[in-house]
């Protein structure tokens, strides 16, 4: 059942995303254009949905073994690296691409 919520979810980030570029190319006012709106706004339920998975998920896993010492190492470790990693390269990736001048 897990599998399937995250099917779901995956599709309906992909779907939002893809509504979300197409209104950009859409005239405003045309029955197309309202159609994806209204699409678009019906696939806000991402990050929710992904915030409920990741509660079941953890909690499942956090009860399943009691141990939080193990359990707070193994987020920090397979979780916080790759937060910071990817925001340090997307941070660099911010400032060369020039959205944000650097500071002096």
């Amino acid at each position: 059942m897990i599998d399937v919520f995250r099917g779901l979810t995956i599709t309906e980030v992909v779907l939002h995303h893809t509504t979300g570029m197409a209104l950009r190319y859409l005239t405003p006012g045309t029955l197309s254009h309202d159609a994806v709106t209204v699409l678009n706004r019906t696939l806000h339920f991402a990050v929710p949905a992904f915030v409920f998975l990741s509660a079941v998920v953890l909690t499942r896993s956090l009860l399943r073994r009691f141990e939080p010492r193990r359990y707070f190492w193994r987020r920090l470790t397979r979780g916080g690296w790759p937060y910071l990693l990817w925001s340090a390269l997307y941070m660099l990736w911010y400032v060369l691409s020039g959205q944000r001048p650097r500071r002096r």
